[in-house]
């Protein structure tokens, strides 16, 4: 899987980036044998990968700047 924003498309125009912010994320409470396989990979994909995806795809940008990559999470507690 092959994630490109459209800021890094192309040529690089820009000077370098200087924050990548993850902010999204998504949960499902359910005791896991409940939880389907197709719900995990959902969870695993937008939580993870594309995370992942994105800051391997900017990497060449934060780089230029000594950018940071921020990860903003919510605990769920009952």
């Amino acid at each position: 899987m092959v994630i490109s924003p459209l800021a890094l498309r192309g040529n690089y125009h820009f000077l370098g980036l200087d924050v990548l912010v993850h902010a999204a994320g998504i949960d499902k409470i359910t005791p896991v044998e409940k939880l389907e396989i197709e719900d995990a990979e959902r969870i695993m994909k937008l939580n993870y990968i594309i995370p992942l995806a994105l800051t391997k795809e900017s990497l060449p940008l934060l780089r230029k700047t000594k950018g940071n990559v921020v990860f903003i999470t919510a605990a769920v507690c009952e």
